[in-house]
């Protein structure tokens, strides 16, 4: 829903110049990110952790399952600053 919403909010302000339309193009691909890391995250390096550890077998899994959750965490922070970076842009 963001994105349908997001799409005629930014157009308004699309000629604010070359600084907004940066800054919107690294928050829509931050956001792509996120989308995908939580995705590997919750549904391929989270069950295979899971099946190693039902397993006995070696957590092979556990570290990059645990990078992946805290690059998850930075686009988490990062999204929502380069929002406000968005709106500065379009006030300033």
């Amino acid at each position: 829903m963001l994105g349908v919403t997001g799409v005629p909010l930014a157009a308004n302000d699309w000629d604010d110049g070359p600084g907004f339309r940066w800054t919107l193009l690294a928050k829509v691909l931050s956001a792509i990110v996120l989308v995908a890391l939580s995705a590997l995250h919750d549904f391929v390096f989270g069950p295979r952790l899971a099946r190693e550890v039902r397993e006995g077998r070696e957590q092979r899994t556990r570290p990059l399952l645990v990078a992946i959750g805290r690059a998850a965490f930075v686009f988490t922070i990062v999204v929502p600053l380069l929002g406000v970076a968005l709106t500065e842009l379009t006030n300033g």
